[in-house]
């Protein structure tokens, strides 16, 4: 399944980065058009229940949102390039290691999900599986 796909690809990349847990602004990606779950999360101590928090919006809503900021989080070129490019440089913007980066996109998935699970909402979750694609592809 693409989850444990995902998982695991996560799992790799922070092995990559030494396990490193940066602090500060900088530990986060950007937080223009940022969901409201990533702040409620980094305030609250940084739990996770399956259970979404009171903070998450319908999953319709949620989508919209976790999409702008994902267009917003990601390398200007990539709405131009199909291709990942060979010059990993290009990939420094996503270089986020720790609790406060790539983790936090994983967070939003599992908790659209759940959402989606809560509201019974077949037709949305179509949404959810390209985005998680797109996460992997990333």
């Amino acid at each position: 399944p693409l989850w444990v796909l995902l998982l695991k690809e996560w799992t790799d990349l922070e092995c990559k980065y030494g396990f490193e847990n940066p602090k500060g602004a900088k530990a986060f990606y950007t937080g223009t058009s940022r969901p409201a779950l990533i702040d409620w999360w980094s305030k609250n101590t940084k739990t996770i229940k399956p259970e979404p928090p009171e903070v998450m919006p319908d999953a319709k809503t949620f989508s919209a949102e976790w999409w702008v900021w994902w267009a917003t989080i990601n390398p200007e070129w990539r709405e131009q390039i199909t291709d990942e490019p060979k010059d990993k440089e290009r990939w420094d913007v996503m270089k986020r290691p720790g609790q406060c980066g790539m983790l936090t996109i994983v967070l939003c998935l599992f908790h659209w999900f759940n959402k989606l699970e809560e509201e019974g909402e077949e037709e949305e979750t179509k949404d959810w599986g390209a985005a998680l694609a797109d996460v992997i592809w990333v």
